[in-house]
């Protein structure tokens, strides 16, 4: 198979959604990529994902861009042969979601009694690729330049990916703290002491958000819950605000991620959940990851806005 384009792979989207038809390799001049076709709710979709073997990042291109051979996966009834067949109107074909509208869900405990949900989405269509070109350029950067030991600590065990480039726990964390501070990207974060009671001040944050900004609302959330759309389906179900975006829960795909390696924006959401996690548990810590999320917050929680309160009157 031919290489891809280079115009080609700039569509990255961020999926987990697994092929039930095998896997097929291309050979790139840049990376070695797998296919892997869009199943479940976008099996109508006429794209294909391709994931790096280097950093766990996906991308999106039409099939009929991938040639030769040609890679079409459509979704069929079972009919008997014998059975009277109604003519049908053909389904209109949807376009897969792009790198904009992908968002990313993620939960963290602050105690026994403290949970964090988080959403974030990105506030321009380039805001994922942007990030996975930053730490690409940031990693060839450095690669000649420190040591073999890799970074400990927390933050490595969250986002080996994103730790890669460092050999210093405090300058990983202080530097995805800079760079998330200027990465454009939205945050939506509830507090609560159970984790369906975060689940829903984030949701209710985020679709108060959309509607008032007149954002497009996400057609793809990857997270690492597991039932995720059930989860939001109910918490959906207990909002009195998600008529703000009229029947966008229903719409929504919600794919779990069980790969080990991840996406670098799904391990940036890790470590922001985590941060804002200890920062309810330890206010007074130092917490360069939640100081450069904090401006991104669109609907701040009570629990974190009275921390604010009492960080400025000190």
């Amino acid at each position: 198979m031919d290489a891809i384009a280079q115009d080609d792979a700039q569509n990255i989207i961020f999926s987990a959604w697994y092929i039930n038809y095998g896997t097929k390799n291309i050979d790139s001049d840049v990376l070695n990529l797998t296919v892997m076709a869009l199943c479940g709710k976008m099996m109508h979709q006429t794209s294909v994902l391709i994931v790096s073997a280097h950093n766990g990042s996906l991308m999106s291109i039409i099939v009929d861009k991938v040639r030769p051979p040609k890679i079409t996966v459509r979704a069929r009834p079972v009919v008997s042969p014998k059975a009277d067949r109604a003519p049908t109107s053909p389904t209109p074909v949807q376009a897969a979601p792009s790198a904009g509208d992908v968002g990313f869900l993620m939960q963290a405990a602050a105690g026994e009694q403290v949970n964090v949900c988080l959403l974030a989405w990105p506030l321009v269509p380039n805001g994922w690729p942007a990030l996975a070109a930053h730490w690409r350029a940031l990693k060839a950067d450095r690669e000649f330049s420190t040591a073999a030991a890799p970074v400990d600590g927390w933050v490595a065990a969250l986002a080996p990916s994103l730790c890669a480039p460092f050999r210093d726990a405090n300058a990983a964390e202080s530097t995805i703290g800079a760079a998330l501070a200027r990465l454009p990207v939205g945050l939506a974060i509830g507090v609560a002491d159970t984790g369906e009671d975060a689940l829903l001040g984030c949701v209710d944050g985020y679709v108060t958000t959309a509607a008032s900004e007149g954002r497009s609302p996400l057609r793809l959330i990857i997270t690492e819950c597991a039932g995720g759309q059930a989860m939001l389906q109910h918490a959906a179900g207990r909002s009195w605000r998600i008529g703000l975006l009229k029947d966008w829960h229903q719409r929504v795909t919600v794919n779990e991620w069980r790969d080990p390696q991840a996406p670098l924006p799904l391990e940036l959401c890790r470590l922001i959940a985590q941060a804002a996690a200890r920062k309810l548990a330890e206010p007074s810590r130092w917490n360069p990851i939640y100081d450069g999320a904090e401006a991104k917050i669109r609907s701040m929680p009570v629990a974190l806005k009275n921390l604010q309160r009492r960080t400025k009157k000190s």
